[in-house]
């Protein structure tokens, strides 16, 4: 009796240690399926998830403006879902934040003179990551940020709690692009004014009319100037000379001869025919 009841035994404990791992992993023979980031809604502020709790003690919500360190997250093989369900893979201008400033919000990174919007998409970073940036570089504040963001801001491709890059944060308008802006004496300034075209351009003073104004082409660009050819001062016309007939000369008629002798001088000469 003894020999049946052992292997029952046995093979009772190993039934139960098989249960249990599958009550870990949900049904039996189904693999542990991780829930993905939830989607959290635009405009609020969100606990950090597990494994990315800010250290409170250098933060308030909402963050506030100033100087943090600055890290990158996202680049290469560290591509990765984000607290507000969107991919990032170091291609575009995102950073960390949720927590405080809640998903889709905008802000100002600054440093040497230079400054990029960035798109709030994710918590972080975790909190020992803050502990040793206070220990190292005086400053437990941390932003987290895509690759192209120091990239434009330092010239490197990414950057450590330990490297200490230091950066100016500040919260922007929602409708600030993604990306190098201009630094202004407002947050609110960074984004650049884009002049829309008037519907229906204003009409001259006192004429109460719609001005149509066609769409441009490259007829409107200036044309090059064309000098006329000078032309020669003309001549005035020269009044044609009146030729007067020449006439003969008149033949001067043939003196009259007479028989009788003319009248003699003092030579007493006689003329003769």
């Amino acid at each position: 009796m003894p020999r049946i009841f052992l292997p029952a035994a046995g093979f009772a404990f190993v039934l139960l240690g098989f249960l249990i791992r599958a009550q870990g992993e949900g049904q039996l023979g189904t693999p542990l399926v991780r829930e993905p980031a939830p989607i959290l809604e635009e405009g609020f502020s969100y606990p950090a998830l597990s494994g990315e709790a800010q250290a409170m003690k250098y933060f308030e919500r909402p963050y506030p403006n100033g100087e943090y360190v600055v890290t990158t997250f996202g680049g290469g093989s560290d591509a990765q879902g984000t607290a507000c369900g969107v991919y990032v893979d170091g291609s575009t201008y995102y950073s960390t934040g949720v927590y405080g400033w809640g998903c889709h919000a905008k802000v100002r990174v600054t440093a040497n003179g230079k400054c990029v919007i960035v798109h709030v998409l994710d918590n972080g970073p975790a909190a020992w990551v803050e502990e040793k940036a206070a220990g190292a570089c005086g400053q437990g504040r941390i932003l987290d940020v895509s690759p192209l963001v120091t990239k434009h801001l330092f010239g490197i491709n990414g950057s450590g709690w330990s490297d200490c890059n230091t950066v100016n944060v500040a919260v922007v308008d929602k409708s600030a692009p993604e990306g190098p802006c201009t630094l202004g004496a407002d947050p609110g300034d960074d984004a650049p004014e884009v002049e829309e075209p008037a519907e229906n351009p204003t009409p001259p003073a006192g004429t109460g009319t719609q001005v149509y104004v066609p769409p441009y082409s490259d007829d409107d660009l200036p044309k090059p100037r064309v000098q006329p050819r000078e032309q020669p001062a003309s001549t005035p016309a020269q009044p044609t000379p009146t030729v007067q007939p020449q006439l003969p000369a008149p033949v001067p008629e043939r003196e009259a001869f007479s028989d009788e002798p003319p009248s003699v001088g003092g030579c007493g000469l006689v003329r003769r025919n």
